[in-house]
């Protein structure tokens, strides 16, 4: 970026085939050279008009956002003139929803209060757990946010957002909700310059609220997130942003780093005891520490290469083992065939598995639905039939041939 009094140039660089601009708040100019754009409403996104795609690079023009919290605590709850869309709330809503925004929101206190109170309740005062991995599918019959707020009470960003989003229309407190991307990963180029590389892991989402003379202001209420334009509390700077603890291999002995390394060992040894086997004859027994060296090392060479012939058996293995997560075993084993995207959640990460095998699709979601059942259901009910397990490693089998007739 290149800073000039009170304002800095952002030079965003897209990928081809991206056809939106980022921006970011604080926007008080643009320059898009030579590219075509229109603004699409009511979302207000910026979309490239031209026939042959995205890709490119184009500069923002960014004013550093001062909020000024104390003017906002002075606004009261008024209609909003031509804002009546953002206090829509949809119907069959349950009315416990609307009993909780009222209790959140009671008293003589001001808009910016009522708004913090709901912030506040669903980061932290309302014990709600954030998870990618853990966050279930709405069950039919149920509200989506009624379900989340009562029911589930573990979610990821777009549960809370749009829980908040929610409470504030119930509130009489104009909100939207916002999807876009937080800042991503910084790095220093060989420049000198500040680089942030914004992937799908970058995701996100938050609620916006209308305060008159001010405009759209975003909150947090996504617990492990921050909002740097309205977080009023110190915040650990270098926290590495990683939000999700879940959808990551499982760490074991029988990973493939592991294997590897045990396998290297085996010559050692072989040679060791091939060394020892004959006092009496030291050349005879350096002749036979070598053959026998060849023929483990070979061993190791043919394990290695066929190593993930061996990842069912050891699937099935870790299965019948009573202190290892069934769970975590299904998903280290199909992470063998396709990594996890840490903005996943469970069933979308397992759609792009059924993606690949659609026969066994079924199947697939019998094991999903299982596991979210069983998340929610009463301790002493949470058993899964076994059989939902073995069935998800003959998937893995199918995905495997497949990929390796796809090969020759």
């Amino acid at each position: 970026p290149e800073e000039d009094d009170e304002t800095v140039d952002v030079v965003i660089e897209r990928e081809d085939n991206f056809t939106y601009f980022p921006y970011t708040y604080g926007l008080v100019d643009a320059t898009f050279a030579e590219m075509n754009f229109e603004l699409i409403q009511p979302t207000e996104q910026l979309r490239n008009t031209d026939a042959e795609g995205g890709g490119g690079s184009y500069t923002l023009t960014l004013i550093d956002q001062e909020i000024d919290f104390a003017g906002l605590n002075t606004v009261g709850i008024e209609s909003p003139i031509g804002l009546e869309e953002y206090l829509d709330v949809p119907e069959g809503v349950p009315q416990r929803v609307w009993d909780l925004a009222a209790e959140l929101t009671a008293g003589d206190g001001t808009m910016y209060e009522k708004v913090r109170a709901l912030e506040q309740y669903l980061r932290s005062d309302g014990g709600f757990r954030y998870s990618l991995r853990e966050t279930s599918a709405v069950p039919d019959g149920f509200d989506y946010v009624d379900h989340f707020l009562f029911e589930s009470r573990i979610g990821y960003c777009d549960n809370f957002s749009t829980a908040m989003v929610i409470l504030a229309r119930m509130s009489g407190i104009p909100a939207r909700w916002a999807k876009g991307f937080n800042s991503g990963t910084a790095t220093i180029g060989d420049d000198g310059e500040t680089y942030y590389a914004v992937t799908n892991a970058n995701a996100h989402s938050w609620p916006e609220i209308f305060f008159p003379g001010e405009g759209w202001i975003p909150f947090e209420p996504t617990p492990a997130f921050r909002q740097p334009l309205t977080d009023t509390e110190q915040v650990d700077e270098t926290s590495d942003g990683d939000f999700d603890e879940a959808l990551v291999p499982v760490e074991s002995a029988t990973s493939e780093s592991d294997m590897v390394e045990n396998e290297s060992s085996v010559p050692s040894e072989s040679q060791e005891i091939a060394d020892v086997a004959d006092d009496g004859n030291e050349v005879s027994g350096r002749n036979w520490s070598r053959i026998v060296g060849a023929l483990v090392a070979f061993a190791v060479g043919i394990l290695f290469v066929w190593r993930r012939k061996w990842y069912p058996l050891i699937a099935t293995w870790l299965l019948g083992v009573p202190f290892i997560d069934s769970h975590r075993t299904i998903l280290w084993l199909f992470a063998q065939v396709l990594p996890f995207e840490r903005s996943q959640t469970l069933r979308q990460y397992f759609e792009e598995i059924a993606d690949m095998v659609p026969m066994h699709r079924k199947t697939i979601v019998r094991y999903v639905t299982a596991n979210e059942e069983s998340l929610y259901a009463p301790v002493d009910e949470r058993v899964i039939d076994a059989s939902i397990y073995t069935d998800m490693i003959t998937v893995y089998r199918v995905i495997q041939i497949s990929q390796e007739n796809s090969s020759f």
